[in-house]
């Protein structure tokens, strides 16, 4: 519960506002900021007088939002400006929590500015910004925000620095947005710490601790030497502390004992910066968790058999890796074929581990990787190279990597979700592949409060889709009012078909040769207008503008492997590409499957100790999930001119372990 201490009735009108105030603050942070970076907590509560007012600010605590919104529109019809006015606002904060954008922006139009008072004026800016922001126009959020003053009321003030913090992010602006958290602190820390019980203390505490780990994860996103570079003020400045500890954690994450002794400078110079109080020792607490690469690693894949050319790619990918390291790493590895026989994987396995092997990676083929996660338990690790078909109980040293295609389309709900489109049409191929990615798609879409509008299924041997996409956009419906009216009229009547319009976009599951075929069929049915999102699926990993350039528009996701352009590319990605010139073209994504798995082996203890830490490999972000499932958050691109371009703002989502609605764009 929330308190607030009076020494006399005179006071009663200033209370009823702090309770406003304070109210709004709670609002927004459980709204912007937790679903931005965490899971959702449950709210203080609310006590004292009870009036409408109070009854919908607890509504607006319980997050039942649309209703919130009813509520508020209901309460403005019977009060004058500029109540009328504030209630309207609150009304519109309530939908953009919902992504109801279009309605948001109709009700900010409606509402009469010259009614405003100064401090309206400006929530009524923030909420317009914070809409360009769900709507993908971070600059127009940045421009639309007044310029910040003194009297700006403090939960105004918090948006404020909230609403640059996501905008200069999205932007790829990770210092000013590194600048607008350290802002967004002091208001978190004090504004209203007398005025709270120990509970909603506690509250406010774990939005600090969020915000923190924002700005730290923001500044990860900058090489050292930029790192380095902005450092332009000495201590006790906030900002270049936070940016030398960055640059301490990059340049000696595999130095515990250098990590340690420069941490303990860092601490010695900037005594009272926030970092001091848990990020700065729990980094060395971390890195002293990281263990050391596997002396002996036993590589168990089918290079026999039908997934032999699969096999041979991730075992490429993965000994280039080992190779490249060189006398940097002491590891020996021995190759087991487990061609088809998948039922024979546990007695492989025990060889191996006879043989003297500390790490298993491997198999490949989900009934062989079902098998081995069937033993009671493991005497060495394995990290299986495919998941489970089920999410059952494994041993709690068997780990499962896959490049998973429901990862992918889960990410796809996200994407669209985050962008403010809520209704979707849906295309797949027929089949277990096509059902997987739509399952997946919807259990999330529907989650985060999507609906899906319409699905339709094709064969891949089709090459005309036109029955779909018609179902699809419910054309067939128009071309049967057509008839019908022709009938009726007994004449011929100028038609031109019209698609359904509550449609904001189509997801598109399909290969490369069967989504250059449906995207100009779309826009021959007059869905030009209509984004278009994929899965990686729909690149073949090799620029082709030529027959690329029918998808240009298509927004996919991808690995980072695929889609570094040529100049960026690694030495590794380089030597590879010498050593089998095709390989890059057919297999990348097999060749950095290859590479993670070898990579990420020293870190998969402490990413299931440190549930919210990531590993920045070629295949993505990875993070562990249940089950020990490892994760991919991947790079976003649209094809433009035939050829993709990746796109700025990136996806995490809020809970790494278990992800939730909540989720946020970084770079």
């Amino acid at each position: 519960s929330i308190t607030i201490a009076t020494k006399n009735a005179t006071k009663g009108f200033m209370l009823k506002r702090l309770i406003q105030k304070l109210l709004l603050v709670f609002l927004f942070l459980s709204g912007v900021l937790l679903t931005a970076c965490g899971p959702v907590r449950e709210p203080p509560r609310v006590t004292g007088e009870i009036t409408p007012e109070t009854l919908t600010k607890q509504l607006e605590l319980s997050a039942d939002y649309r209703q919130t919104a009813q509520k508020y529109l209901t309460l403005a019809q019977s009060v004058s400006s500029p109540l009328r006015e504030e209630y309207q606002l609150h009304a519109t904060a309530a939908l953009l929590h919902i992504n109801q954008t279009t309605r948001a922006k109709s009700l900010l139009n409606e509402i009469n500015i010259t009614s405003l008072t100064p401090e309206l004026r400006f929530h009524r800016s923030l909420l317009l910004s914070r809409t360009a922001l769900l709507e993908g126009r971070p600059e127009q959020a940045i421009k639309g925000i007044p310029d910040l003053k003194p009297d700006i009321p403090a939960d105004q003030a918090m948006q404020y620095h909230e609403i640059h913090a996501q905008a200069y992010n999205m932007l790829g602006n990770y210092l000013e947005s590194s600048r607008a958290r350290i802002n967004l602190e002091p208001l978190l820390t004090d504004k209203y710490a007398d005025n709270i019980q120990p509970d909603s203390q506690r509250f406010v505490n774990n939005q600090i601790n969020e915000n923190r780990k924002l700005i730290w994860n923001t500044l990860q996103q900058l090489s050292v030497l930029v790192l380095n570079q902005l450092q332009t003020q000495p201590p006790p400045d906030i900002l270049s502390g936070w940016m030398e500890l960055a640059s301490i954690h990059k340049t000696t994450s595999h130095q515990p004992e250098r990590l340690e002794e420069l941490v303990t400078r860092w601490k010695n110079r900037y005594p009272s910066h926030p970092a001091t109080e848990t990020l700065a020792d729990n980094l060395v607490t971390r890195v002293q968790k990281i263990q050391r690469q596997p002396e002996a690693i036993a590589l168990l894949l089918p290079f026999s058999g039908r997934l032999s050319t699969t096999a041979a790619a991730i075992r490429d990918g993965l000994l280039s890796t080992h190779y490249q390291q060189g006398a940097m790493s002491r590891a020996t590895i021995r190759l087991y074929d487990t061609g088809d026989k998948n039922r024979d994987i546990q007695d492989i396995y025990l060889q191996a581990v006879q043989d003297g092997a500390s790490f298993v990676i491997g198999p490949l083929d989900k009934d062989a990787v079902s098998h081995l996660a069937s033993m009671e338990s493991l005497p060495v690790p394995v990290l299986a190279l495919n998941t489970t078909e089920t999410n059952l109980f494994v041993p709690d040293n068997f780990y499962q990597f896959g490049l998973s295609p429901e990862d992918e389309a889960q990410q796809v709900a996200e994407r669209a979700t985050l962008e403010g489109l809520g209704n979707a049409i849906v295309i797949i191929p027929e089949g277990d592949w096509g059902e997987r990615v739509y399952t997946r798609f919807s259990e999330r879409f529907t989650e985060l409060g999507g609906e899906i509008l319409e699905q339709q299924a094709y064969s891949l041997e089709s090459n005309d889709f036109s029955d779909q996409i018609r179902s699809l956009l419910n054309l067939d419906e128009s071309w049967q009012r057509h008839r019908s009216l022709k009938i009726l009229l007994n004449r011929d009547v100028k038609f031109e078909p019209r698609r359904r319009k509550d449609v904001d976009f189509v997801f598109m599951a399909a290969f490369p040769r069967q989504a250059r075929l449906i995207t100009p069929q779309l826009q021959f049915h007059h869905a030009s207008d209509l984004p278009v999102y994929a899965t990686s699926h729909i690149y073949s990993g090799k620029q082709n503008p030529g027959e690329d350039r029918d998808m240009n528009g298509v927004i996919f996701c991808d690995t980072p492997w695929t889609l570094s352009k040529q100049h960026t590319k690694g030495n590794l990605q380089q030597s590879i590409n010498q050593l089998w010139p095709n390989a890059l073209t057919h297999y990348s994504r097999l060749y950095a499957m290859g590479i993670d798995a070898y990579n990420i082996l020293p870190y998969l203890a402490w990413l299931k100790e440190t549930q919210y830490e990531r590993y920045t490999g070629v295949t993505g972000s990875l993070y562990l999930g249940q089950y020990n499932k490892i994760h991919r958050t991947l790079k976003w691109a649209r094809f433009v001119s035939g050829r993709p371009s990746v796109i700025q703002q990136q996806l995490i989502p809020a809970s790494l372990t278990d992800p939730g609605p909540s989720l946020k764009m970084i770079q």
